[in-house]
């Protein structure tokens, strides 16, 4: 979260000839202040998104990116549980409260 509350943004696009997908974008957290909370924050929403199967690969493309990359899924590659789970990540980083 920058000083507004946002982090990042989560896509999903539909795309009429073919699929629809699922895009994480937090292009904003290497502008985020590298304070010990945040880096806390930031680890622990990378490590909750590694241990569900469907986005363990995510977590790494955006560990690995510094954040840069945009990695996205197929919609139907995810099961109900992955994505109950990945608004669980989501929201327990939230949960902290606004980034300084």
């Amino acid at each position: 979260m920058d000083s507004t509350g946002e982090v990042g943004h989560l896509y999903v696009y539909h795309y009429t000839t073919s699929s629809t997908t699922l895009e994480l974008s937090f292009t904003h957290v290497p502008k985020v202040a590298a304070t010990p909370a945040n880096v806390r924050r930031f680890d622990g929403f990378l490590s909750a998104l590694g241990e569900i199967n469907e986005f363990r690969t995510a977590a790494e493309t955006l560990k690995e990116s510094g954040w840069k990359r945009r990695p996205n899924m197929p919609l139907t590659d995810l099961s109900t549980e992955a994505l109950r789970r990945l608004v669980d990540a989501v929201d327990s980083m939230r949960s902290e409260g606004p980034v300084s």
